[in-house]
Order: C-alpha cells, then structure tokens, then sequence
C-alpha cells in the first residue's frame, strides 16, 4: 500500500502534511461533506427575533457530532472532523456590537451598528465579552465530551466582512473612496479585535495527534492553523485590496503558519493581489451551486498552484469537474472536497477520485 492510499492513521496524517508542503503524491486529498453546504442545524432560536449567547448551548449538538463522527469512520476519506462553535453564528460582528438575528430554521445575520462608522471605530477586544465567554464555552465543552476528537474554529469573518455587516455593503465601498484613512483605521481595528480573538481561542484549544486541525475545511498540520474570510471583498477593486485589505491579511497570516483564505469566484478577480501575501498558506475556492463552473474556476486555482500555494476545492462536482481537474491539475498540494446528499453518492465518488 503506498503512502497515498487510505491506511493507517500515520498515514493519514503524511498526507496532510504533503499537501501543505505540495509535495509528490498519487492523488489529491479527499473530504466530503455529506447531507449538502449546511448539515449544521441549529437548535437555539427557533423563531424570528434576536440571538443572544444565552440562547445557544453546546449539549444541543452533541447527537449532531456523534453521527458526524460515526460518518468519518464509515467513510474512510481524508478528513479530520472536529468539533467547532456553532458556525451559522456571525461571532465577529457581534464581537464588534452588531445585533445579531435569527429566523425559523436556524439562519442567524448581523444588524448594522447603530452608531456605524464611529460605533466601529471604538471596538475594543473584551474578554469578558458574552459572546466569548460563549464562543469558548463550546470549545471548553467539546473537548470534555468528545476528547479523543480536535477542536476546530468556527467560521470568523475578516475585517472586510465585519465592516461590511457594521455599515453596510456599498456604504463600506463608497467610504474607501470617500474617507480612506478613515476605513484604514476601521480595517486595522477589526484586524486587532479578531487577532485578540484568535490568541484567547488558541488558550482552548488542545494539540490534536502533535498538530491542529482548522475547521470547515477539516485539514490537520503541524502547527497553529486559522482559517480567514474576506468575502465582502467582491466589490473591492485590486488596488482598493491592495490597499485596505492586503495590509490586514498579512496581519493575520502572521499568526498561524498553516492558514487557508475562504473566496468564492466573485473575488477572483482580485487573485493576482491575493497572491502577493507572502504569508498566505494556502487557497481555498468555493464552486458555488449555480454560479460557478469549473472553466471559471480552473484558471484561478492554476494560477494558485503557480505561485506555490496549495488549493482547496469545494462544491458539487459532475464527473465532468473531475475529468477536467485530472487532466490540467496536479495531486500535488491539492485538497478535494465534494458535497453530496447520501453517503453512497460520497463512496461511488471517492472509487474515482482515487484513480487520479
């Protein structure tokens, strides 16, 4: 058995480690996401109205995660499953004093700031802060339940993103033309709000098999992994990135080596500056349902590979998607990750991810 089949769990944890350093291998690595883009239910508020950290209790999610975990060892993909806050929740935006709102089903989103630009500017890291105190409470929570699992963090937008909930989408873009240095000292607020955030995260989190594993994404190193999100970037131009959001990104990157950024196609514009981050790891790009295809896709992720950067692919692939990866993508320092309903979609689909 070679090193790039399923095996043991040193194996397993060799080709983590491979792909982070884009090393050869026979295959890409493979994590599904069965059950569609959002398995994760909530069980907290269930009607319309606002969400307070009082309203969420881990317990609630332990059956949740049993079965997750039962699903991982029925699989046999390469994916380390770990046990993460519940990510429907905008914990930055709250961090920073947004109201969050909650609708039957489980949907939760970040009212404006009531005072907007100026209520941002004094955001301050409070460790004190509920949702804190609740954000670490599922961490610390988990890990006495499910000890034998890592711990991963939850979906923390970045600074663009926060911005964006706080004063609005095209209020955030018009404001970079119309008071630059102004937003200049939001971005690095929220920069300083979220990397407080990170560092009082890392204190609950446990070493996982000598490593971490970043959640969503489910992939393990050696080392201290974050993974980041800009999406409110696909209004930005290049230069308006270069300027606001690089600077920041860079920031970040600087506090954990093994880092992913979250885009979608609708930032791929900005690739060539996302690129020139020295200390971004890794890219992750999302294959959106019904607004990306692969063609799209394609060039962004060669032009990551090019530059060094490991890729991860996530979305529904056809047979198609997969033929067309095989045949202009190397395995090497790429991370596949197909969403499917069933498990036997997910089986039939990993028989020919493996014949790479």
């Amino acid at each position: 058995m070679t090193i790039d089949q399923i095996g043991s769990p040193m194996q397993r944890l060799e080709r983590h480690r491979r792909f982070w350093q884009a090393e050869q291998v026979e295959r890409p690595l493979i994590a599904f996401t069965v059950g569609g883009w959002s398995p994760f239910v909530v069980s907290g508020a269930t009607s319309d109205g606002y969400l307070s950290p009082d309203d969420l209790h881990p317990e609630a999610f332990v059956e949740y995660y049993k079965d997750l975990f039962a699903l991982q060892d029925e699989l046999e993909d390469d994916v380390y499953r770990s046990c993460q806050p519940y990510p429907s929740v905008p914990w930055m935006e709250a961090l920073v004093g947004c109201r969050v709102r909650t609708s039957v089903g489980g949907h939760c989103w970040a009212e404006p700031l009531a005072g907007g630009l100026d209520e941002l500017l004094q955001a301050r890291y409070d460790a004190e802060n509920p949702w804190v105190a609740k954000y670490v409470e599922f961490l610390d929570f988990y890990h006495s339940v499910f000890p034998q699992h890592p711990l991963g963090q939850s979906i923390l937008r970045g600074p663009t993103d926060v911005l964006a909930a706080a004063i609005g989408d095209e209020a955030a873009v018009l404001a970079c033309v119309d008071t630059p240095d102004i937003i200049m000292q939001a971005m690095h607020r929220i920069t300083d709000v979220l990397q407080s955030f990170l560092e009082h995260q890392w204190q609950h989190m446990h070493s996982y098999r000598g490593g971490n594993v970043m959640g969503q994404y489910e992939l393990w190193a050696p080392g201290r992994v974050s993974r980041l999100q800009e999406d409110a970037t696909a209004l930005y131009s290049p230069d308006m990135y270069r300027r606001f959001v690089l600077p920041c990104e860079e920031r970040l990157c600087t506090q954990a080596e093994y880092n992913l950024l979250h885009t979608h196609a609708s930032s791929l514009h900005l690739l060539e500056a996302i690129l020139e981050n020295r200390r971004l790891r890794a890219l992750q790009i999302s294959k959106d349902d019904g607004a990306a295809t692969m063609e799209i896709l394609l060039p962004g992720m060669l032009q990551a590979r090019k530059k060094g950067k490991p890729v991860v692919v996530k979305g529904r692939f056809s047979i198609d998607d997969i033929d067309m990866m095989r045949s202009y993508l190397s395995p090497n320092g790429l991370c596949i990750q197909p969403v499917v309903d069933t498990v036997a979609e997910a089986r039939e689909m990993m028989a020919y991810l493996t014949r790479w």
